[in-house]
């Protein structure tokens, strides 16, 4: 595809998402809803999106882009993560300039409360020829993201795409977070991980500690939990 037919492509899907942001505020209104979770903020490369979805044939004009999603909520008050999936098709100029889109995002809104890099799974997926990202490109990303991204409050080192092992490193290389305890967990597996599908809460707190950091729960808001056997209070 040409610079030219992704920049149109680009248009034509920005001014798809205007219509769906503006039924978004309509749907949500003045509910309790105070947060999102974006699984969508994955890849913002016109060019690398259109690539990716293709691959998979999907119809990418279905699909709003991801800035302007988060765009609307934020508007309307909703926090939310923001994410990158790298270890696909993309450069590293893309993952340079995705970072970019994202800190210039939060100079506007400010409501991007985590961000949290995903490495691709290739296994059992139509891209499985590509090898999974090494441990030092996960933690790589963690540091660069920790500096360019210093308008976002919270780096996440997801401990079930990265490993605990890796996760725990990560908390000395920029990440604050670690993910909770987790249930069960789909995506991933689905896609061959080999990761626990949860872990107990002895064992994350053991994480934290050993890596010199004070562990804190927290809830969606990241405001500080403090919890009982019977109950937990926020603290605010």
């Amino acid at each position: 595809m040409s610079e030219r037919a992704a920049d149109r492509t680009t248009d034509g899907l920005e001014q798809a998402s205007k219509s769906r942001a503006n039924s978004w505020r309509a749907l949500i209104g003045d509910g309790p809803l105070r947060s999102i979770v974006f699984g969508c903020l994955s890849l913002l490369i016109a060019l690398a999106v259109w690539q990716f979805l293709s691959t998979f044939v999907f119809n990418p004009f279905l699909i709003p882009p991801p800035l302007e999603v988060a765009r609307a909520a934020h508007e309307m008050g909703l926090k939310s993560n923001c994410t990158m999936l790298y270890g696909h098709i993309e450069t590293e100029e893309d993952r340079v300039d995705h970072f970019v889109k994202l800190r210039e995002l939060q100079d506007k809104t400010n409501g991007f409360q985590t961000f949290i890099p995903l490495a691709f799974h290739p296994d059992n997926t139509a891209l499985h020829h590509i090898p999974k990202t090494t441990g030092f490109l996960d933690l790589k990303n963690i540091a660069i993201a920790r500096l360019m991204l210093d308008n976002i409050p919270h780096i996440k080192a997801y401990w079930i795409m990265m490993t605990p092992r890796i996760a725990q490193i990560a908390l000395r290389f920029g990440a604050d977070d670690i993910d909770g305890t987790v249930v069960e967990e789909k995506i991933y597996h689905d896609a061959g991980a080999t990761t626990s599908q949860g872990m107990h809460r002895k064992e994350l707190l053991r994480l934290i500690k050993e890596a010199g950091r004070v562990p804190m729960e927290r809830d969606t808001l990241y405001r500080p939990v403090e919890r009982t056997e019977t109950a937990f209070t926020v603290l605010v």
